[in-house]
Protein backbone atom coordinates (compact mmCIF):
# COMPACT_ATOMS: atom_id res chain seq x y z
CA UNK A 1 0.00 0.00 0.00
CA UNK A 2 1.48 3.34 -1.00
CA UNK A 3 0.58 6.42 1.26
CA UNK A 4 1.23 9.57 0.10
CA UNK A 5 1.46 12.26 2.38
CA UNK A 6 0.56 15.88 2.31
CA UNK A 7 4.30 17.07 1.93
CA UNK A 8 4.18 14.91 -1.08
CA UNK A 9 6.58 12.51 0.27
CA UNK A 10 6.24 8.72 0.63
CA UNK A 11 4.91 6.75 3.34
CA UNK A 12 7.02 4.55 5.91
CA UNK A 13 4.99 1.41 4.26
CA UNK A 14 7.23 2.07 1.21
CA UNK A 15 9.88 3.07 3.04
CA UNK A 16 9.95 -0.25 4.97
CA UNK A 17 9.19 -2.52 1.95
CA UNK A 18 12.15 -1.14 0.21
CA UNK A 19 14.21 -1.79 3.19
CA UNK A 20 13.09 -5.23 3.12
CA UNK A 21 13.50 -6.15 -0.50
CA UNK A 22 16.82 -4.59 -0.15
CA UNK A 23 17.67 -6.93 2.99
CA UNK A 24 16.65 -9.97 0.95
CA UNK A 25 18.20 -8.98 -2.25
CA UNK A 26 21.49 -8.12 -0.43
CA UNK A 27 23.17 -11.66 -0.44
CA UNK A 28 22.38 -12.58 -4.30
CA UNK A 29 24.81 -10.66 -6.28
CA UNK A 30 27.56 -11.80 -3.67
CA UNK A 31 26.42 -15.83 -3.47
CA UNK A 32 26.48 -15.71 -7.17
CA UNK A 33 30.17 -14.34 -7.71
CA UNK A 34 31.51 -16.54 -4.73
CA UNK A 35 30.06 -19.94 -5.68
CA UNK A 36 29.66 -19.18 -9.24
CA UNK A 37 25.70 -19.41 -8.71
CA UNK A 38 25.91 -22.95 -7.43
CA UNK A 39 24.74 -21.56 -4.03
CA UNK A 40 22.00 -19.74 -6.06
CA UNK A 41 19.54 -23.11 -4.33
CA UNK A 42 21.05 -23.41 -1.11
CA UNK A 43 21.17 -19.84 -0.11
CA UNK A 44 16.98 -19.59 -1.66
CA UNK A 45 16.14 -22.65 0.08
CA UNK A 46 17.70 -21.07 3.56
CA UNK A 47 15.81 -17.83 3.01
CA UNK A 48 12.61 -19.66 2.58
CA UNK A 49 13.14 -20.92 5.65
CA UNK A 50 13.99 -18.43 7.56
CA UNK A 51 10.80 -16.93 6.07
CA UNK A 52 8.76 -19.25 6.67
CA UNK A 53 9.70 -20.10 10.17
CA UNK A 54 9.20 -15.89 11.25
CA UNK A 55 5.60 -16.03 9.58
CA UNK A 56 4.80 -18.66 11.55
CA UNK A 57 6.15 -17.02 14.51
CA UNK A 58 4.30 -13.64 14.00
CA UNK A 59 1.31 -15.84 14.23
CA UNK A 60 1.79 -17.69 17.08
CA UNK A 61 3.38 -15.78 19.44
CA UNK A 62 0.33 -13.33 19.92
CA UNK A 63 -2.02 -16.20 20.38
CA UNK A 64 0.36 -18.02 22.74
CA UNK A 65 1.21 -14.73 24.57
CA UNK A 66 -2.52 -14.05 25.31
CA UNK A 67 -2.57 -17.71 26.48
CA UNK A 68 -0.20 -16.71 28.77
CA UNK A 69 -1.88 -13.67 30.35
CA UNK A 70 -5.02 -14.72 30.66
CA UNK A 71 -3.53 -18.05 32.77
CA UNK A 72 -1.27 -15.79 34.40
CA UNK A 73 -4.93 -13.43 35.30
CA UNK A 74 -6.37 -16.57 36.27
CA UNK A 75 -4.03 -18.12 39.13
CA UNK A 76 -3.68 -13.84 39.70
CA UNK A 77 -7.35 -13.93 40.93
CA UNK A 78 -7.13 -17.30 41.84
CA UNK A 79 -4.85 -16.22 44.77
CA UNK A 80 -6.53 -13.06 45.33
CA UNK A 81 -9.38 -14.86 46.16
CA UNK A 82 -7.67 -16.94 48.66
CA UNK A 83 -6.30 -14.49 50.73
CA UNK A 84 -10.01 -13.07 50.91
CA UNK A 85 -11.61 -15.75 52.46
CA UNK A 86 -11.32 -16.09 56.08
CA UNK A 87 -9.25 -18.84 57.45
Amino acid sequence: MIAIEPSGGVGDDVRRAGGAAAAVGAPIPSKAFFTGGFGNPIVSTIEAMVSTTLSVLAVMLPVLAFGAAVILIALAMSRLRRRALPP
